[in-house]
């Protein structure tokens, strides 16, 4: 019998900070997602920055051992340092599932990474107060009362008996429940794990292979343009001007900055006595709208005097780059 592998599914990032494919994260395989894909002769092969599942299957097609319904788990380890800097905030620990759609991934959930032996320290102070521990499938595991008479703000569990995943928390009080979304990986809590994935297979994959993609937004943020210039006349600084030519032909949004003299600084801009040197003068060109950060620099943002271009390409902010703010020195010979 002739076998071959063939695709069951794929798992990529997009970065809206990339002009190309995003490396930012390696796909680690918990033990137990490494012993199904064993049993049901898949492969994990990551090219790319991109995750590739595999089934074995004969001559017509057919997988050799099915795994529908199945749910294999895949933590996100980040390996890009400067991630933080040009994303948008995202919630500690997502959590990524196909639960709505199989074929495609729900909004993450925020998880709190949890240990085998599991305290839960109670949100408020009223009681009587339930705390029930739900399973995935929200059934009931464990349950405690604190009473008012008891002396003490926290309820353990203990979980050693259970297989890793996700479990919920929920905090009953008289007049409202507060619920706490939790997740069972002593292993890739170890890993220092940025998130988890959970793929449930679908029979459908087996034919129509779909490709998962988690997205994220790039960092939005005000551009500031500091120029420290020296032996100018007061004429010539007061002509300088940045100005944004490059919206047509980039096909983008025009950028549109105003000019704040150094006089009207206030807290938010940098201070002086950290730009200019004696006899220096400082003016600030500021986006009047956020500007979204991207790896390949935006052309024909120009600095300009009476007119005349200075700077055809204006610097942009880099990766590693804090806030936007931009300082440039100019000065005549």
């Amino acid at each position: 019998m002739i076998t071959a592998f063939r695709s069951l599914c794929t798992l990529g990032v997009t970065h809206g900070y990339s002009s190309e494919g995003c490396g930012d994260f390696g796909f680690l395989v918990p033990a137990d997602t490494a012993l199904l894909l064993r049993n049901g002769k898949l492969l994990a092969k990551t090219r790319r920055g991109r995750l590739h599942l595999l089934f074995e299957a004969d001559e017509g097609g057919t997988p050799l051992r099915p795994l529908a319904g199945a749910t294999l788990r895949f933590g996100l380890q980040l390996i890009n340092p400067t991630f933080s800097l040009v994303t948008e905030p995202v919630a500690a620990t997502p959590l990524y599932r196909n639960g709505t759609n199989p074929a495609t991934l729900d909004s993450p959930l925020t998880v709190e990474l949890i240990e085998r032996l599991y305290g839960h320290a109670l949100s408020r102070t009223e009681r009587p107060a339930t705390v029930a521990l739900l399973d995935a499938a929200d059934r009931e595991v464990m349950a405690a009362t604190v009473t008012a008479e008891e002396n003490r703000s926290s309820v353990g569990f203990d979980l050693r008996a259970y297989p890793a995943g996700r479990f919920r928390v929920e905090e009953r009080y008289p007049a409202e429940t507060v619920a706490t979304e939790c997740y069972l990986d002593p292993e890739m809590q170890a890993a220092g794990i940025f998130g988890m994935v959970e793929l449930t297979i679908d029979p459908s994959f087996y034919a129509t292979p779909p490709a998962f993609t988690l997205t994220f937004a790039a960092k939005e943020e005000i551009l500031n343009y500091y120029l420290v210039v020296g032996k100018y006349t007061d004429a010539e600084f007061a002509s300088l001007a940045v100005v944004d030519t490059g919206f047509g032909e980039e096909h983008r949004p025009e950028i549109v900055f105003d000019r704040v003299e150094s006089a009207a600084f206030g807290g938010q801009e940098l201070a002086l006595s950290m730009l200019a040197r004696s006899g220096e003068q400082v003016v600030l060109f500021r986006s009047r709208t956020p500007v979204t950060r991207q790896e390949r620099g935006r052309k024909n943002i120009q600095l300009r005097k009476n007119g005349d271009v200075l700077i055809k390409h204006l610097p942009q902010v880099g990766a590693a780059d804090v806030n936007g703010d931009v300082v440039i020195h100019i000065s005549k010979p």
